[in-house]
């Protein structure tokens, strides 16, 4: 298996496919990689608390990460930082977090 990250596209961006830790990725698209994986963490916690409480992720905390997500230009500018497109790269994010849209399935409208 090669340690090499894949990528959307042959040769640009560096953000992996799984949202996850990749060895042998740059320090600095490791940081950015972990700064959005961090937010797909937070929006997937089951039970954020009313309010910030030690380590324990608060639910003002959980929206913050909700509204990034499906903030285009906030997204848009990490997308840039990794060398992806924006729209792909908050697709994607929408999907690991859970909030994409569901698509039709054949023979539904």
């Amino acid at each position: 298996m090669s340690s090499k990250p894949t990528t959307r596209r042959d040769g640009e961006g560096h953000f992996p496919q799984a949202i996850h830790p990749q060895e042998g990725l740059p320090g600095e698209l490791a940081l950015a990689a972990a700064v959005i994986r961090q937010a797909v963490i937070d929006i997937q916690q089951r039970r954020p608390t009313s309010r910030k409480v030690g380590g324990w992720l608060s639910i003002g905390e959980q929206l913050a990460a909700v509204e990034w997500i499906c903030d285009a230009q906030a997204v848009g500018f990490w997308a840039d930082l990794l060398g992806l497109d924006g729209p792909w790269l908050q697709e994607q994010l929408l999907a690991a977090a859970g909030l994409a849209p569901s698509l039709p399935q054949k023979g539904h409208a």
